[in-house]
């Protein structure tokens, strides 16, 4: 009669199903084969060519903005009631003009040559859906789920969550217990240093286990104290090419300039005539960035270092709380 009889036997079975730890798990054969991932989803900087974008087009949700919120101090409808939703305008959005502005932005995407994944179901009343940035951070091995600042942006989780694991990608950690921090507030510096903004969007326990994650990938975190109220470090940094960033340096704090100069990172600066939104920019990795309209000024410095600038009107967009790159959220990106 066959079969295990003694712990000996089983032990001597044992033996060639023992653990093994090497290869990483981040390594491409292990992705490939366990994965299914031949290449096909990973982020090691912002500057290598940009193959595949994760977007929301606008939706119903953005319905629940009333026209009887508006706030003269502020100058935007605001939901007095349970601050689950702010427009920057004395009107309520205008879903039709918004959904075609998104329209041409991924046009222009699809144009230069980049694939575009939607987000198509968003939790209803979430009226920041749109902006794909902020619910996770992307590395070379998978996604990092973050956990949302605001009430009126929390529960953006689980369908990003769903979305990126129906894509086949790996949840390398969910933010959890009191931590918090959002997307746009991340910012690779180079394969191997990334910048994370303290602000009233990410706190030291979001950036704590963010940084575990990324120890183990090689990447060293440095902090960035934001000024203020803001939000994001995407509103005062944005990489644009290797060892080049677009900066607002009103927005940066003074050591982390020099933290930069360390990295031999060198700075073109926003025009301080443009629009709030010009830093929030989306390089395509090809000598080419997205920008929204009112960056003429910093559009013709780029264009100056031999960038191609597509500019584009997303006003409502804008109006809502987001730009080019809050809007856009890399999934594939070559290796600078």
């Amino acid at each position: 009669m066959s079969g295990i009889k003694r712990p000996e036997q089983y032990h001597a079975v044992l033996k060639y199903i023992l653990a093994q730890p090497e290869p990483a798990f981040e390594d491409a054969s292990e992705l490939h084969r366990y994965w299914g991932r031949p290449g096909g989803f990973g982020v090691h900087d912002e500057v290598g060519r940009l193959r595949t974008v994760l977007v929301h087009r606008p939706g119903d949700e953005l319905k629940v903005i009333s026209a009887d919120g508006y706030d003269p101090e502020g100058g935007a409808l605001v939901d007095k009631k349970e601050g689950l939703w702010y427009f920057r305008s004395d009107k309520p959005p205008d879903l039709p003009l918004m959904r075609r502005q998104h329209d041409n932005l991924t046009a222009v995407l699809r144009e230069e040559g980049v694939a575009v994944e939607y987000l198509d179901r968003v939790r209803p009343e979430l009226t920041k859906s749109v902006f794909t940035r902020d619910p996770f951070v992307m590395t070379r091995a998978g996604a990092i789920v973050c956990r949302m600042g605001p009430r009126m942006r929390r529960g953006e989780e689980l369908p990003m969550t769903e979305k990126l694991v129906s894509l086949g990608l790996p949840i390398l950690r969910t933010l959890n217990g009191t931590a918090v921090f959002e997307g746009g507030s991340f910012c690779y510096l180079d394969r191997t240093h990334a910048a994370m903004s303290h602000s009233n969007r990410g706190n030291e326990e979001g950036i704590r286990q963010i940084a575990e994650v990324l120890k183990t990938l090689g990447v060293e975190v440095v902090t960035v104290p934001l000024t203020g109220y803001s939000s994001h470090i995407d509103g005062g940094l944005v990489m644009i090419a290797p060892k080049l960033a677009l900066v607002n340096i009103t927005r940066l704090p003074y050591p982390f300039l020099g933290y930069l100069d360390g990295l031999g990172i060198r700075r073109v600066e926003v025009d301080p005539e443009d629009d709030f939104f010009s830093t929030n920019c989306l390089s395509l990795g090809n000598g080419t960035i997205i920008m929204s309209t009112g960056a003429e000024r910093t559009a013709e410095r780029l264009q100056g270092l031999g960038f191609k600038v597509r500019l584009v009107d997303i006003s409502q967009l804008t109006a809502n709380g987001g730009g080019v790159h809050c809007s856009t959220h890399e999934l594939l990106r070559d290796i600078a």
